[in-house]
């Protein structure tokens, strides 16, 4: 993993802030993964001689900072194992991939992407603070970056691989993926794994508007096709909450693939995905 952060010595809240030194650490690179670091007097000489142009200013930045900053702790946990982290600013971030030539910045290629709570994108600019939540990831738990995890779910489909939030649907596990608009069986139920494998792909379309997702859903019979009809719907609360599509679904001949019309009533006219909680850290 390449440099995220212009300093990796202790946990950081952004690019240009003061950084800190390592005080205690537990259970690195594992499930529970835990760091503790404070600003100590070298931390400030740091941070001043690194912002501060003018030589005669410096005395006073150091007074000033060792006033405000001097032993301020900062305090970090992660599930390495998971892909998620509760950063400095005590809020929950998850790995969603690796940032390639997708990167806004183009400096954090290669490095873990994560996402906030409620699915949107934490950009590497310094403001945004995604390469300091890298810095802060490759400190709890190394250069381990899970390819699946429990709080994100990671299937592979025809199209490529999903990588998302779990969701339970009609007894099914799923993984939605808001950013690619993908809703897939990450583990389905026992009664209906003839018919549809760990993969398949339920629903494709925009998940960019919380409030207004629309696209395709498919319907499953074993030895057809997917059948696919329009639907539309929105998140209960955010992403992190039941996701709920309706549309006239088909209707199948008693046997046989061919769809014989299309109804608000089938079953499947009701899509009901329930947020499943990750355990805290």
């Amino acid at each position: 993993m390449p440099s995220v952060s212009f300093a990796a010595q202790g946990l950081l809240t952004c690019g240009r802030c003061i950084g800190t030194t390592l005080t205690a650490s537990s259970g690195i690179g594992t499930a529970k993964a835990r760091i503790r670091s404070e600003v100590r007097e070298a931390d400030v000489a740091e941070y001043c001689e690194r912002e501060v142009g003018d030589p005669t200013r410096l005395l006073a930045c150091l007074a000033d900072t060792r006033k405000t900053d001097l032993g301020t702790a900062l305090t970090a946990s992660a599930d390495c194992t998971a892909g998620r982290i509760r950063n400095v600013d005590d809020a929950d971030y998850r790995i969603v991939g690796i940032w390639g030539r997708e990167d806004p910045t183009g400096v954090a290629i290669g490095t873990p992407k994560f996402s906030r709570a409620d699915g949107s994108i934490v950009s590497t600019d310094h403001a945004s603070g995604g390469r300091e939540l890298a810095t802060n990831w490759l400190l709890l738990c190394g250069d381990k970056v899970p390819a699946a995890t429990k709080g994100a779910v990671k299937v592979s489909a025809a199209a490529g691989d999903v990588l998302g939030e779990p969701f339970m649907h009609n007894g099914s596990m799923m993984t939605i993926d808001v950013h690619s608009g993908t809703i897939a069986y990450a583990e389905p139920k026992s009664a209906i794994r003839r018919s549809v494998p760990k993969g398949a792909i339920l629903f494709r379309g925009d998940m960019s508007n919380p409030r207004r997702v629309h696209g395709t859903a498919f319907t499953f019979r074993y030895g057809c096709e997917p059948a696919a009809y329009d639907v539309t719907g929105a998140f209960a609360d955010g992403y992190a909450s039941t996701l709920t599509l309706r549309g006239r679904a088909p209707v199948r001949a008693e046997s046989g693939c061919a769809i014989t019309g299309y109804s608000t009533s089938s079953p499947n006219s009701r899509l009901i995905f329930k947020y499943e909680t990750p355990p805290e850290l």
